[in-house]
């Protein structure tokens, strides 16, 4: 199972080791979120809502050169990734967005422009 964690959780390096990396970032109108996924195809990337979590998942697969015999150390990783962010309350996921540039992925994660205000009749 695929820890959830939300926009406000502090990284933990020793506890948990996330792939791919990631910044949540507050703004005056919502959030930012920035994944590097540098080598990963854009096309094998999802991004999307499911409840209140932002999802996104793909692939890397390894890029060794034709003809490598071994691999003599790894540090890169390589593989399917799957991250789940809690999404605060006052986010809008009607009006996601989600740009590519040079190996980094930039999801604009909206605040909610309206508030509101539901009075629930109690019935007995």
């Amino acid at each position: 199972m695929t820890p959830r964690i939300s926009f406000y959780t502090e990284g933990r390096w020793s506890e948990y080791h996330p792939f791919p990396y990631l910044d949540v970032i507050e703004l005056a109108d919502g959030y930012l979120v920035q994944v590097e996924l540098a080598g990963v195809d854009p096309a094998a990337v999802n991004v999307r809502v499911v409840g209140d979590a932002l999802v996104i998942d793909g692939s890397r697969p390894p890029s060794y050169p034709p003809g490598a015999k071994k691999v003599l150390r790894m540090e890169l990783v390589y593989g399917r990734f799957h991250r789940e962010l809690l999404m605060p309350f006052d986010a809008d996921p009607t009006r996601i967005t989600a740009q590519w540039a040079k190996g980094m992925l930039s999801i604009t994660v909206p605040r909610q422009t309206e508030s509101y205000n539901i009075d629930i009749e109690v019935e007995d």
